[in-house]
Order: C-alpha cells, then structure tokens, then sequence
C-alpha cells in the first residue's frame, strides 16, 4: 500500500517574485544614480576651487603663489616702482656703488656715460632702461635730460640729491596701462652746501606692463644692473613722462 504525501505550494509565486526584483533593481539603479550625481557635484567643487600653488625661490624660501591676469599689477607695486626709479634716475654724484666690501668706504668714480655732447650719470643711464625703446623714447629722454646734470658732478665739485614728496595712487586708462603723478624736488649741493633753492620736480610717468624679470638675478652684473634687474621683476615699463606744473 502507498501513501501519498501531498506538497505543499511554494510560499512565493513567480507572479509575485519578478514584480520584487524589477522593484529592487529599480531601487539600486537610483541609488547608483544618486551617487553618480553626488560624485560629480564633489568634481565640480574641487575643480571650480581655489587651489594652493607653492614655488620654491632661488634663495630656498617656499612661498605661496596664486593665478592672476598677466596684465594685474597691484597700486602699491606701482607706486613702489615710480618711487624707486625717480630716485635711482635724479639723485647724481661722482660715485657708483660699491660692488664688494672693499669698495664701501672708496667706492669707485662715475666716469658718467657720454649721450650726444654731454654726459649723464651711470645711475641714470641705467634707469634709462625701465623707459620704453618704441619710437626712440629712451635714447630721447636721455638727450633731454643729459643738458640738466650739473657737470661738476663728474668732479665731485656738485652733487643732488632728489626727494620725493608724494607718488600718487596709479589711475588706470587703458587695459595694462597706468598713470602716476609724482611730485618731489631736488636738492643741488656744492661740496655738501646747498646751491639755491631747491628745484621742484612733478611729472605724470606713464606705465605699461611687460613680463617680469625671470629669476635668478644673473651673475657678473654690476651692483646697478642688479637694480635694475630687481626693479624689472615688478613687470612695469615706463612709456612716457610730462612735465606737470609745480
């Protein structure tokens, strides 16, 4: 005799497990979604981010640098550069700067530098090369101002010194270009006396910008040259100077 043991019916029906998968799936795909849209929001905040670029000077110090137009230059470097040029370029004497420690209580004589049939300081012609050569500006400036140097200065006989009173803050005209007024005077003195009044000295300097000085400062140049080369890593060029009234 057999006996028959019924089976008993699945719990689950396939009329009831394809509708939970195709729930499930569809429950996955917008997590993944989710996280694909939460990971490309994360991209966009990192690559739209300021980030942090450190360059490391001839000198060893690591500094921290950051992107800005070609064209920016701050009003404190500006004014910074007018100061500094109109000092080296008007204060004249017999003597150039010392290029090693046993020049510092005898630095060596300014023979000055011959521009058509006078003569001006070394400082000066040295300056000279912050001014523009387009349309012959430099080598004109240097002709108008060679006239104006008291030739016993190349003696020692004379001496100025120039002072300034106020540089102003820049006014920008055009894109890369400035304008600065600069108001100061200069002292003549005759064997370390004052000649006379002082003379006033106010002149609109306009400025553009060019690329900056590449580092490092080059070897076997003078302690002029130097100078020159530091004050060219402010990126400005002097482009045209006017007399202002005083």
């Amino acid at each position: 005799m057999s006996i028959h043991v019924p089976l008993q019916k699945s719990r689950f029906h396939s009329s009831t497990v394809l509708p939970l998968f195709v729930l499930a799936t569809f429950l996955i795909q917008i997590v993944l979604l989710l996280l694909i849209f939460f990971q490309g929001s994360q991209l966009n905040h990192l690559a739209n981010a300021a980030t942090k670029t450190m360059v490391q000077m001839a000198d060893g110090q690591v500094i921290q640098v950051s992107s800005t137009d070609a064209c920016y230059r701050t009003p404190v470097t500006i004014q910074n550069f007018v100061n500094s040029w109109a000092l080296l370029n008007y204060t004249w004497n017999d003597k150039l700067p010392p290029a090693n420690p046993e020049q510092v209580k005898n630095p060596p004589d300014d023979p000055g530098v011959v521009v058509g049939g006078d003569k001006v300081p070394t400082a000066s012609a040295n300056a000279a090369f912050l001014i523009t050569d387009e349309n012959d500006f430099r080598r004109k400036y240097l002709q108008k101002l060679a006239p104006l140097v008291p030739q016993g200065v190349f003696n020692g006989y004379q001496e100025t010194v120039f002072r300034v009173s106020q540089v102003l803050s820049p006014q920008q005209v055009s894109a890369c270009n400035w304008d600065v007024n600069l108001y100061g005077y200069m002292e003549v003195l005759e064997r370390g006396n004052p000649l006379g009044e002082p003379i006033g000295l106010n002149q609109k300097i306009s400025l553009e910008a060019v690329p900056p000085s590449i580092h490092p400062l080059p070897t076997a140049l003078s302690p002029l040259q130097q100078t020159i080369y530091r004050m060219g890593i402010s990126g400005l060029r002097i482009k045209n100077i006017e007399e202002l009234p005083g």
